[in-house]
């Protein structure tokens, strides 16, 4: 819902159309609460399968194309601040479900040509959003 621009003032319909204020002082309210809405609907889960593999599942309001996998990249960490990418894919064309397995082998973690060095003891973290939208999820591997 918009008004017009202030050159219409006082009665100059033969401008034509020259555009129309967007309402932004009323979509903001709307689409912070779109963010806050998808931010509490959000799960990121990492789980160890077995002795050489983990699993992340991310829950998320992010079904953008039915008619493909969706994909999402993202960060893992150990506990030294060293990072490796992990790419997680939707679990079917109407999920709302996406997740990746990393293998661990001789000592690393590794996931489509990403590696990185792990120890018994290490308490992994991956993520999932920004700042205090950020969801995570850790593991402490035995």
């Amino acid at each position: 819902m918009g008004r017009p621009k202030a050159e219409y003032y006082p009665n100059h319909p033969e401008l034509g159309d020259i555009g129309w204020t967007e309402g932004g002082e009323f979509n903001v309210a709307f689409n912070v609460s779109l963010a806050y809405l998808a931010n509490d609907s959000t799960v990121i889960e990492l789980e160890q399968i077995d002795a050489q593999t983990l699993e992340v599942r991310l829950s998320a309001p992010i079904n953008l194309h039915e008619d493909r996998r969706d994909e999402v990249a993202l960060e893992l960490s150990d506990s030294r601040g060293e990072t490796m990418q992990v790419n997680l894919a939707e679990d079917g064309p109407y999920a709302t479900t996406l997740s990746g397995r990393i293998r661990i082998e001789g000592g690393r973690l590794e996931q489509d040509g990403h590696t990185l060095r792990v120890e018994v003891g290490d308490q992994i973290t991956v993520r999932y959003g920004l700042g205090h939208m950020e969801n995570a999820a850790m593991l402490t591997l035995p």
